[in-house]
């Protein structure tokens, strides 16, 4: 994505990429069945691989059966409302993104706890793409800290089991000389 000013009209515009979602996987969820169909077909033609279903339940069983880069929430839905489902979600996937995508202006405090992010479903689909790319990118960062982090410990580990070992040999080195 990108802003292009353009200078014969003096408008900035915002260019996206053919291929924004890049392969990320999206589970989306909202009551209405019409909406799921369209966002699912306008997604995946800019390249995300979409899972929709109208069903909260649902939702956590694939949440617990497949991988998923974000998942985007309606706030109203009459099963369980968005910010119970995303509560849900966080407590077994801390780490995913959840964005609610909602018409509702009123979205209570205690819902937002449980989000990364809020999108009008009135706003432009370029203010989706970027939150949804923004909390992609700071996932995988974040996994990609963990990961390094983990193999530092493990590294610190066995620098601290090799000088343990040396110690150990150098204190048997000392008693047995000094018999």
């Amino acid at each position: 994505m990108r802003y292009c000013e353009n200078p014969n009209t003096s408008h900035v515009t915002l260019e996206v990429a053919s291929q924004p979602g890049k392969g990320r996987r999206l589970l989306w969820v909202d009551d209405s069945g019409p909406l799921l169909g369209l966002y699912k077909m306008v997604f995946e033609n800019l390249g995300f691989q979409v899972e929709v279903t109208c069903s909260p339940h649902e939702a956590l069983d694939r949440m617990s059966s497949q991988d998923m880069d974000a998942a985007i929430l309606d706030y109203e839905m009459p099963e369980m409302d968005g910010g119970i489902l995303a509560s849900l979600i966080k407590r077994r996937h801390p780490e995913l993104p959840v964005i609610l995508y909602s018409g509702s202006i009123l979205i209570p405090q205690n819902a937002r706890h449980w989000v990364d992010a809020i999108c009008s479903k009135a706003a432009p689909r370029e203010e989706l793409l970027t939150i949804i790319e923004t909390l992609a990118q700071r996932a995988e960062l974040r996994a990609r800290n963990e990961e390094h982090l983990a193999q530092r410990e493990a590294e610190d580990h066995e620098t601290a089991m090799v000088f343990g070992r040396e110690q150990s040999r150098q204190r048997q080195e000392f008693l047995f000389s000094s018999r």
